[in-house]
């Protein structure tokens, strides 16, 4: 039993980057032993990567069968702009625990840090309106050119192509 890759995608939110408040799918391709019926897989994230507090993502999940699976879980991105999620492999053991470690002999725990930007609120402008409005227009228009257009081309035109083709 090990896990072998995780990855956290943007499930809602806009643009290419984690944003507090967004919804995000963590998926763990785990490779589970004999029928997948004794293994189980927990999901956990922490808002503080350097101080985690790990808090557990829905319910434990059993693999869905034997082999290489991909188990998912979905949760929004809280405060923190550097965070870190959890998937934990766990042989034998159905029922749902606060630990977020597991240490059994087929047991696997793997870990991934994201970056998340804060969540801004839409705020006023960062430079006040102008305070005096443009001046009305002068009352006197700008002169007309002062070089009047040309009024015949100033090459002649190239010779007509010759009606045939040169060697």
């Amino acid at each position: 039993e090990s896990i072998d890759k995780i990855v956290v995608t943007q499930t809602s939110g806009s643009g290419d980057d984690f944003t507090e408040g967004d919804d995000v799918t963590i998926s763990a391709t785990v490779w589970c032993w004999s029928t997948g019926s004794s293994d189980y897989v927990d999901f956990y994230y922490a808002s503080d990567a350097s101080d985690p507090a790990w808090n557990q993502i829905g319910d434990r999940q059993q693999c869905p069968g034997g082999g290489v699976q991909t188990i998912t879980a979905t949760y929004t991105l809280p405060q923190g702009s550097i965070q870190a999620v959890r998937a934990n492999l766990l042989y034998g053991s159905s029922t749902a625990s606060a630990a977020s470690c597991t240490s059994g002999g087929y047991d696997d725990t793997d870990d991934l840090v994201i970056t998340v930007k804060p969540n801004q609120p839409v705020g006023p402008p960062t430079s006040p309106p102008t305070a005096n409005p443009t001046p009305n227009p002068s009352p006197n228009p700008t002169p007309q050119p002062s070089n009047p257009p040309t009024p015949v081309p100033s090459n002649p035109p190239t010779a007509p192509p010759t009606p045939i083709p040169t060697s």
